[in-house]
């Protein structure tokens, strides 16, 4: 498993979580992060991208912000992964596959 945090765009993250079954990953946005808040904040989007690169086995997607449309921001992810994605939630259980 690899939790990444409130992350900006860097090319280490998907170096972080290179084959993990678990990518746990800022999602602040769907696809466009403020520019005042670009360097400390990800999309899904960009999740998404770093989910594919790393070869991770499933995405949550973590730090919504409030009014952020979960399902805006797992379409978003379909961009560029295709595995399982999850919204992380308070009470969130995911079993071993």
């Amino acid at each position: 498993m690899t939790y990444t945090g409130d992350t900006g765009p860097s090319p280490l993250i998907t170096d972080l979580a290179r084959g993990v079954d678990v990518f746990v990953c800022d999602a602040s946005y769907p696809v466009d992060v403020p520019a005042a808040d670009a360097d400390y904040l990800g999309s899904a989007r960009l999740a998404g991208e770093y989910a594919a690169a790393a070869g991770a086995g499933r995405l949550v997607l973590a730090h919504l912000m409030p009014d952020v449309d979960a399902d805006a921001a797992v379409a978003a992810v379909a961009a560029a992964f295709t595995g399982p994605v999850h919204v992380a939630r308070p009470g969130l259980v995911l079993a071993a596959e």
